[in-house]
């Protein structure tokens, strides 16, 4: 028998096995929670599985999906794709790639159930809070006009989910200290995670600043690596304080006042090379209006550098606007996956009462 053959009968005895475990618990009367009998998702963050045939991923469909999936992320020091990729052939989707944390697959054939172009969502397939995502289409050129308005969707989620899984992991192993006392000093909460340490809190009617930092290594040791959330508090006059303008203005004023380089004239500010200006971007925060930043920060009259992910909004209980910020500090290593986890910690926020 043939590996693929073999493959292909693994895969369907796991769809017996559970079909069989699903029937034993509804004939026992119990309620079902098919969470509970999944795996954990495997595989690193920020990682895709692609399936379909190499015929289809060599094909327009395949380099239109590579493309988005592999596009650069903005305002990164160093080029770095969204997502990292992995494409394998229908008939290798094996046991342990199942469980992986989120797959796209893709069939282009003229059975009667493709017919018509259409996308099938499947949160929690094979494994816990796993996504997985069918494209299904009779033909090349419908498949690829699906996809075209699709996937720019799906890509979000992934985003999405990404930055709550990272936020699952950080609720293990919580700074309840630094959380309280952020809470007590600034009236907010934020998910912080054991790392991080609260290094400086400044209360002042006019502004007010907090810092948390985790100094260290990679986690595979081959670099230095510092991780670190920046937020600060001020009054709320009119809504030009949400301009871009305005917003980078604060932003350096409060950094030349509260971060400090080690040597006299040293401090943090925005990097405003062409080409590097910070994004801006007006969203929804839990029905509330916010602007998202993402840019990098440089070190007057020093060297260091990196991105950050800022997030601004008002309290309307307080009258204030409040922004929280994530960084990180990590030259000559890739920066993509460690801004993210700073950036699922940005959008953890919630006033207190």
């Amino acid at each position: 028998m043939t590996e693929k053959k073999l493959a292909g009968k693994r895969t369907s005895m796991l769809l017996v096995f559970m079909a069989v475990t699903t029937f034993l618990f509804q004939s026992c009367g119990e309620e079902l929670k098919l969470d509970d009998m999944l795996p954990e998702y495997s595989g690193q963050p920020n990682e895709v599985y692609v399936f379909c045939d190499n015929v289809i991923w060599k094909d327009t469909v395949g380099a239109f999906v590579l493309e988005h999936l592999e596009e650069r992320t903005k305002n990164l020091p160093q080029p770095e794709k969204r997502f990292t990729v992995y494409q394998f052939q229908s008939d290798d989707m094996n046991k342990a790639r199942l469980t992986h944390r989120n797959i796209i697959k893709l069939v282009v054939d003229q059975r009667n159930e493709n017919k018509k172009a259409a996308i099938i969502r499947k949160g929690s397939r094979w494994a816990k809070n796993q996504l997985l995502y069918e494209f299904k289409g009779p033909n090349v050129s419908d498949m690829l006009a699906l996809i075209r308005k699709e996937l720019p969707g799906v890509l979000e989620e992934i985003d999405l989910k990404e930055r709550e899984r990272a936020l699952v992991k950080f609720r293990k192993r919580t700074n309840l200290t630094a959380q309280k006392k952020l809470s007590e000093a600034l009236n907010l909460d934020l998910v912080i995670p054991k790392r991080l340490s609260l290094h400086k809190t400044v209360i002042d009617s006019a502004e007010s600043f907090a810092w948390l930092e985790a100094k260290g290594k990679s986690p595979d040791g081959t670099g230095v690596l510092h991780q670190g959330i920046f937020i600060y508090s001020y009054p709320y006059v009119d809504d030009s304080a949400f301009t871009y303008k305005h917003l980078i203005s604060k932003r350096d004023s409060v950094l030349k006042k509260q971060v400090p380089g080690s040597r006299a004239g040293q401090y943090l500010k925005t990097l405003k090379m062409e080409g590097k200006l910070p994004d801006y971007k007006e969203i929804n925060l839990l029905g509330n209006y916010a602007v998202e930043m993402r840019g990098q920060f440089t070190m007057h009259n020093g060297f260091m550098g990196g991105p950050f992910i800022s997030l601004t909004t008002y309290d309307e209980n307080r009258n204030r606007l409040v922004t929280v910020e994530g960084y990180c500090y990590a030259p000559q290593l890739k920066k993509r996956d460690f801004l993210k986890e700073m950036e699922s910690i940005v959008y953890s926020i919630s006033f207190s009462n």
